[in-house]
């Protein structure tokens, strides 16, 4: 008798098959994001993602304590409600009690 195993997604995984792929709408911009990469340790995780049309316009997002999508795709379309020229190269997701 055979028994089968499902493979379980890692955090990492996970969070890219929530992220990757998703319609940011802001309200000036839409764009599909494109996860260019995952760096994660205990304390944080490190994101890269840009538009999949423009990836060289890239934002890296520090997460700090539990990966949350949702965390990252309100301050993506946050991000995107910002004019260009004001938009930060990096955002920092730190729970309030950190």
């Amino acid at each position: 008798m055979r028994t089968h195993q499902t493979a379980e997604l890692s955090s990492n995984d996970s969070l890219f098959a929530a992220l990757d792929g998703q319609v940011i709408r802001g309200r000036k911009a839409m764009w599909r994001a494109e996860v260019l990469s995952i760096l994660a340790d205990a304390q944080e995780t490190w994101l890269q993602i840009g538009p999949a049309e423009h990836p060289a316009m890239a934002i890296v997002l520090r997460l700090v304590g539990k990966q949350q999508a949702s965390r990252v795709l309100d301050a993506l379309r946050a991000w995107s409600d910002l004019p260009e020229e004001l938009r930060p190269q990096r955002i920092d997701l730190v729970p309030a009690h950190a």
